[in-house]
């Protein structure tokens, strides 16, 4: 749950949307009978459990979506995998109200709690996709396996580390035809790396002509630091001015800073080296959301 007040410390008062002083997020969780399965399969057996779970995908999904129609408002319904393979209709309902999907993992279990087996059963099953997005497990902890499982499920890793700011630890490799990309654990820098390196090639394979990231020219409304060994995209928001679109970096800008990265509707790119740039310096910046 968010605080109004601490957010009101996080977002200046003119940068609220139509004037808004708080903004709510509408999220739906379709677990159904996932939970239950995730520990044990024979709970197909259990008929009252099993048409309890079952009253989420089948008559609370299409009750809600009437709801949200009737009041014109959008949401978020988070589907772990395995739900969304039981019950693909509720799926495709949500998907032709035009809300977003969001996934769960497979079987909305914490990965925190898997042995070792599951880990690489999780990663295996992944692997059928035509891409696989993991998150976290890719730097050099002793917890991170991700990489080192991949390698033995046959990934060939083409690159791991990129020189930007958030997000240097991503990898990215292939299998066969599937495209492998581990983002880092930080939310920040999972966000940076999903929209410069994801993405793009989410709309390649969609056959898009022109799939990379569409940066925009603007002015800084305040001047920004760089740094000597890397690129660094820095949360911002954006608003029209005399000369064109000027772009006001946020506070905090520390990659596990997710409730002040939700403020920002731009990313600026700020490229490596001495000194800073001015106030009023023409950069480059990437559009957040639908239109980006």
């Amino acid at each position: 749950m968010l605080d109004v007040n601490a957010t009101q410390l996080f977002v200046p008062p003119h940068t609220w949307r139509a004037g808004s002083a708080a903004v709510a997020l509408l999220t739906f969780d379709v677990d159904a009978d996932t939970p239950l399965l995730a520990e044990d399969e024979d709970y197909t057996q259990h008929l009252s459990t099993m048409s309890h779970q079952a009253y989420g995908p089948k008559v609370g999904v299409p009750r809600i979506l009437k709801l949200l129609a009737r009041k014109d408002k959008q949401a978020t319904f988070f589907f772990p995998g395995l739900t969304a393979e039981r019950w693909p209709r509720s799926l495709e309902l949500v998907l032709e109200a035009g809300h977003e999907i969001a996934l769960h993992g497979y079987t909305h279990k914490s990965p925190v709690y898997n042995t070792a087996q599951e880990q690489v059963d999780e990663i295996e099953r992944g692997l059928a996709a035509d891409v696989l997005v993991t998150s976290g497990g890719v730097s050099v902890g002793p917890h991170d396996l991700v990489r080192r499982i991949e390698a033995e499920l046959g990934v060939e890793e083409v690159f791991w580390q990129v020189a930007v700011k958030p997000g240097k630890p991503v990898s990215f490799g292939v299998r066969g035809a599937t495209l492998v990309f581990g983002l880092p654990g930080n939310p920040v820098s999972s966000f940076v790396g999903c929209e410069l390196l994801v993405k793009p090639a989410l709309r390649a394979l969609q056959g898009l002509r022109d799939p990379l990231p569409r940066l925009e020219t603007g002015r800084l409304a305040t001047p920004l630091r760089r740094g000597a060994g890397r690129d660094e995209f820095v949360r911002a928001r954006s608003r029209p001015g005399a000369e064109g679109m000027v772009l006001e970096p946020l506070a905090g800008q520390e990659s596990h800073m997710i409730v002040r990265a939700a403020a920002a509707d731009a990313l600026v790119l700020v490229p490596r080296g001495e000194g800073e740039l001015a106030a009023g310096a023409v950069v480059s910046w990437l559009r957040l959301g639908p239109e980006g």
